[in-house]
Order: structure tokens, then sequence, then C-alpha cells
């Protein structure tokens, strides 16, 4: 195909998507923060049971203040004490700057080689971490993010501009990305590595009646080696490039589409019409064969499907799933290769004070390394998506399941006990000798005041049938 039909349908596209913000930019309001992702579990705990109580299927992180809002808006009228928690949180962001959050850790423990599970590329062994954020909103429509996340031998900025309208919101910075419905998992990205800077564009305020709602971003990822060009392998930054839309057709109902590209990198082409040929043709401009040259392969895309159902009734629930590819199947564009599949049921409210997640992932082999990036789809070392990626020896393209459990027990007011149970299990005809790796994250958390403080217990074992344990204190406001 030519490029102009490309490029002509990529014109028709963004035509479109201008109108339709244009007509509704006439009554848009300003822009929103975001809340804390992986980073205040307590918080996000009630925020997740809120947003299934109140059937706001949001498919991606991290969320809008704007949206928690409007989900306490729709839910909260008989004094839940979720919604009360909530909405006292969420009074941090009524000023015109403050502080939204801090945090700080201390572990002790084995020194072992093992990435904690979507924690922006942080080891087990680390002995502390830490993150703070703070604002300042001079107008409605700019806002200024100052936050960083710490841990052993890395301090890492997340830190935004962001200015524009509900319908447009710009974001400029370390952003972070999480386009799933899952809470322990994305599979094409998420918080399982360190976040680069990028320039995004998203909206907060649904469009049209099919709730629509959008999120583009272009991100520079850290060095890596082994890019191979012209024969050879150097180092040099990839590019990254995401689109994430989706729609609530229904009430309580939303279907997502979620496309990820790496490419770019040590004279490895990043123009637009490299970006453009592989986006709209993957199977011809992406995947190396007679016609293509791997230095003329634009580079490695992802792509997935997503849908999630809450039920917001007595006794509420969600049920959600995740469709994958890392690839193309049989020179067809529209047929996802090397595939995985995610399901996920969540009851926020078993009882008053307990709820519980279940999760399970399948993958099939070739996820997450690549030929012509030799450290595949990592950024500074840890993989950009699932962390099962991580579970595994670096570059073997296995197949792997994943079961997660999750239980939060409330016992006493401000007294929480939380559970995490994980299990994966990589396919026996790889030549490395896999066992079945476990790990239990058990944490005890309690209010004081505006305070939280707490232990936590983590350990288990590797697929590399390493053990590893540590026990450690934190505190959170």
């Amino acid at each position: 195909m030519s490029e102009f039909p490309k490029r002509r349908r990529l014109a028709s596209a963004i035509c479109c998507i201008a109108l339709i913000i244009a007509a509704a930019a006439a009554s848009a309001r300003g822009v929103s923060p975001y809340l804390p992702m992986r980073m205040a579990p307590e918080i996000e705990r009630e925020i997740e049971r809120l947003l299934s109580m109140a059937g706001m299927p949001i498919l991606k992180k991290p969320y809008f203040a704007a949206d928690i809002q409007e989900a306490l808006r729709r839910s909260c009228s008989s004094g839940e004490p979720v919604c009360n928690h909530v909405r006292l949180y969420l009074d941090r962001y009524f000023y015109q700057a403050g502080f939204t959050h801090a945090s700080a850790a201390i572990a002790s423990g084995d020194e072992a080689s093992k990435f904690v599970p979507n924690q922006r590329g942080m080891q087990v062994d680390s002995r502390y971490n830490g993150s703070v954020q703070a604002y300042w909103q001079p107008g409605a429509n700019l806002l200024l993010t100052g936050s960083a996340v710490a841990f052993e031998g890395e301090v890492i900025p997340t830190a935004l501009i962001s200015f524009g309208y509900d319908v447009a919101q710009v974001d400029i910075g370390w952003r972070e990305y999480w386009w799933s419905p899952f809470r322990d998992s994305a599979t094409v990205i998420s918080s399982n590595a360190r976040p680069s800077p990028s320039i995004a564009i998203s909206n907060y305020r649904p469009l049209t009646f099919l709730n629509f709602r959008y999120e583009t971003f272009f991100a520079v990822l850290e060095e890596t080696d082994g890019i191979l060009y012209q024969g050879e392998r150097s180092p040099g930054q990839p590019r990254l490039f995401g689109l994430h839309l989706e729609i609530e057709p229904l009430p309580g109902f939303s279907l997502g589409l979620n496309r990820v590209m790496q490419f770019g990198g040590d004279g490895r082409s990043s123009s637009l019409s490299t970006l453009l040929r592989a986006f709209f043709d993957p199977a011809g401009g992406d995947n190396a064969d007679g016609d293509l040259s791997s230095d003329d392969e634009a580079g490695n895309q992802l792509a997935s499907i997503t849908s999630r159902f809450d039920y917001p009734g007595k006794f509420p629930f969600s049920v959600y799933m995740e469709y994958a590819g890392e690839d193309t199947s049989s020179s067809e564009n529209f047929r996802l290769g090397n595939a995985a599949l995610s399901v996920g049921f969540f009851l926020p409210k078993v009882t008053q004070n307990i709820d519980i997640t279940y999760e399970f992932s399948d993958f099939q082999n070739g996820w997450y390394v690549n030929g012509i990036y030799a450290n595949g789809y990592t950024n500074d070392g840890s993989v950009i998506g699932h962390w099962v990626g991580n579970e595994r020896q670096f570059g073997d393209a296995v197949g792997t399941q994943a079961n997660t459990l999750i239980l939060n027990w409330e016992f006493n007011p401000g007294n929480l006990l939380h559970v995490t149970y994980r299990t994966v299990n990589n396919a026996d005809y790889s030549s490395v000798d896999y066992v079945r790796g476990h790990e239990l994250l058990l944490r005890y958390s309690h209010g004081l005041g505006n305070f939280i403080t707490g232990v936590e217990i983590y350990g288990g074992r590797t697929t590399l049938d390493d053990q590893f344990a540590t026990i450690g204190g934190f505190l959170r406001w």
C-alpha cells in the first residue's frame, strides 16, 4: 500500500478527533492532577473499590482526580466509609498549591537478584524506598507537578507540566502509563519499568454518547546496548510511541484498544513516515521478510484489546480481560501473533471490610524479546509490560502462566491487613531448568491521624530457584 492512502486515513482520523474536541471545548474545564500510582497502596485500594461500586470501568491509569470526584458523585449518597476516606484524601488537591503525598520505607533482607513487580525497576534487596508529590496550579489551565520516586541507587523523577482542557490535556515530563484494567499487571505498558521523559495528550471528560476517551504519547527511553543496524550492534536510545482508545457503549461496560511501538535508536529511522508505515501496516512495515530488510524494519510493536464490566449493585463486582499480541500472525494486520490472554475478577465488597481480587495471565512464547533490540522491550533493564517478563532468564522467549490473588481486610477501623500471593510457571520446553515461582507479600497498615504506618514482609522463590525474604517498616502521609 502506498504512503498516500495511509497519510490520508491518518489526516481524516485527526480531523474527526479535532472536530469532536473543538465542539466540546466550548464548555471545557481546565486540567486535572493525577492520583499516585503504585505509591500509596491504602488509598489506591479505596479508589479501586469506589470506581467498581460506582460503575466506572476506566481502562487506564494513573487516574485523574476529576474522575474520582465523578465516582464520589455517583456512588456516595449513603455515607459509605470508602467514600469518606477518598473524599478526605482528595481534599489535598483543592488548593492552589500543596503537598499531596509522601512516603518512606526501610527494609532488610536477602541479597537477591529479583525485580519487585510494578515498582519501576526496584530490586528486592533495596534497603529503602520513598516517594513525594507536590503541585502548583496558578490557573485552571496550567498545573505543575513536582514528584519523585527513590530507592537504593536510583532517584526517578515523575514531574510534569500539564496544560490544556478536560478534552485535551497535554502532559510534558516523566509521565507514567498503565493501559490495562488489571490491578496487578498490564501487558503492553505499566509501572514495571522506570518512566522516561515524554509528551502526551489525553482527556478526562468522556466525549460523545459513546463516552470516548483517548491517550497518546511519545517518549525517549533510556540508553540501551545491542541495537542492530547495518549488521552491527551499538548503544542508543529507542523511542516509544503509544495510542490508547476506549469507549463505554453501555453503562458499566468499556472496550479499549492499545498500540505501543518501540523504534529508532543507533541510526535507525525514527521519522514520522517510518512510524506511520509501521502503525498502519505492521505486517508489511514492521516484519523483516524478502521485501523488507531488518535495517528497514521499523522496530517492535505490541497491541492489546481490553474490556471491563462493573456491576455496581447491592453486591458489586468487576470482571475484566485483556487479549494481546506481540506481533502479527500470518502476515495479516488484524491477526495478533504470540498471543497473551489475561482475565480478572474483583469483589470490592465481600463484606463491608473485605475485598478480593483474582487475576490470571497466559503468554505464548516470544514476549518482550526482539531481534533488533538485544535487550528486548525493556527500559533500564526491566520489562515495560507485565512483570512476568522479568521472571525468567534474560532473553529467553519462553511462554508462561501467572496467577495473582489479592486480599484486603480492614479488621478494625484504621487497621488493614493486605495479602498478595503470586505464582508464575514458565513452560517446560525451554533449555533453562525453571521451577514454579512463588511470592507472598504481607502488609499491616495502621492509621495515625493523617499518617499511615506499618510493617511489610515479602518473600518467596524465583523461577530460577533462588530464595528471597525481606522485612521492613513504612510511614506514609
